[in-house]
């Protein structure tokens, strides 16, 4: 894969807590809307639709690809990006759900 995803490290004390974890609401509107989540996820025409910390990393497997790039990460997650720091490669850290605790680390090829 052109991209990893890493836990933070205060998440991994309880990982599969975390895991099991509903993303917020407005995260999972936002996430269907853009018609993000594989059907094998959840039906985003259900009211109830949640998605669950452990699903990121499949919606983002579904959506990027081994030739992604920061450019193609920024234009999917761009918007819950907290930091990021270019060295061969991009490493950056998206909050999602706005808990600092709580974000990955997205590795993409340049530009």
């Amino acid at each position: 894969m052109g991209f990893e995803i890493y836990p933070n490290w205060r998440a991994e004390r309880n990982w599969q807590r975390f895991l099991s974890t509903e993303i917020p609401a407005e995260i999972t509107t936002d996430f269907c809307d853009r018609n993000l989540v594989p059907a094998d996820i959840g039906n985003c025409s259900q009211q109830d639709m949640a998605i669950l910390y452990g699903d990121i990393r499949p919606i983002l497997q579904a959506n990027l690809s081994e030739e992604s790039t920061y450019a193609d990460a920024d234009r999917l997650i761009g918007k819950y990006e907290r930091y990021c720091e270019r060295r061969d490669e991009y490493y950056c850290s998206y909050a999602i759900g706005g808990y600092s605790v709580r974000f990955f680390l997205l590795k993409t090829r340049t530009p």
